[in-house]
């Protein structure tokens, strides 16, 4: 049974594709608690970016979080990626002393990295193909030349899954979006799409790459709900222009 199963629940259940980021700028955790109790009829995963909580007891936080937020899942954004008996001490940490229900990895030391993280089949995780960070036009560059790096690394994360547990993260990237790419080449890929809002990735654009032919995929959204006025009704608004682009998609096929 794939770790995938809880998001697939937690989709269902709450009609959204929105993971919202908790990642404060201040470490202030009592903030991110009460943006979890105001987007929780929302969000279908929550997802925490590990260097916030440097310096903080981890394992409290990530306890006081799931307390929270229930039965969503939650992911911790660490893009771990070692050797193989370094990989599975990471492993460890976040699946059995965390208990998070997903991690994001780094698929750059290859398969026995990878393997570390995907051997825990009831969990899941996110690795890394096309990142939305500006300086990623390195990958542009190799595809000019031919080379599409981020497609060799998602190829050789996704076949180390167990029961499909390993999904891939393709960031809106503001300049040119692989997202249609990955889900042409994986279509019962899980997707994980960060860079949507502050950081310049076109919603619509994103839903639609990442919903054709498939409900699999989570949109991520940090910066723009926690710095809003009313999280909730931000939370509320991404949910459904979120479905509204996906209905499209699916309408367009």
């Amino acid at each position: 049974m794939s770790g995938f199963n809880k998001l697939a629940k937690s989709i269902s259940d709450t009609g959204s594709h929105l993971c919202v980021g908790l990642d404060p700028a201040d470490g202030d955790v009592d903030r991110m608690r009460y943006i979890i109790k105001e987007t929780h009829g929302y969000a279908c995963a929550y997802k925490m970016n590990l260097a916030f909580y440097l310096g903080q007891d981890l394992e409290e936080v990530v306890d006081l979080f799931k307390w929270d937020m229930g039965d969503r899942p939650l992911i911790l954004d660490a893009k771990w990626g070692d050797i193989e008996n370094t990989a599975d001490k990471y492993a460890y940490y976040a699946f059995i002393t965390l208990n998070v229900d997903g991690v994001t990895i780094n698929p750059y030391m290859g398969s026995d990295s990878i393997k570390a993280f995907s051997k825990y089949s009831d969990k899941f995780m996110f690795s890394l193909a096309y990142t939305s960070n500006p300086s990623s036009s390195i990958q542009r560059k190799m595809l000019d030349n031919g080379l599409d790096i981020g497609e060799e690394y998602a190829t050789e994360a996704y076949h180390c899954g167990i029961d499909n547990n390993v999904g891939l993260v393709a960031g809106a990237n503001p300049y040119k979006s692989y997202i249609h790419n990955v889900r042409r080449e994986f279509p019962d890929a899980w997707i994980l799409v960060p860079g949507v809002g502050p950081q310049g990735g076109v919603l619509s654009t994103a839903v639609k790459g990442a919903s054709s032919g498939s409900d699999r995929f989570i949109i991520n959204a940090g910066r723009s709900i926690l710095e809003a006025a009313s999280p909730r009704d931000m939370a509320m608004s991404y949910r459904d222009l979120i479905n509204s682009y996906k209905e499209t998609s699916s309408d367009s096929k």
